[in-house]
């Protein structure tokens, strides 16, 4: 579970660069 979350928040860092 734990490297789900990671990924989730990769994915997370990802839109907000997309936004920035």
């Amino acid at each position: 579970l734990p490297e789900n979350v990671v990924v989730k928040d990769q994915d997370r860092r990802a839109s907000v660069d997309d936004l920035a």
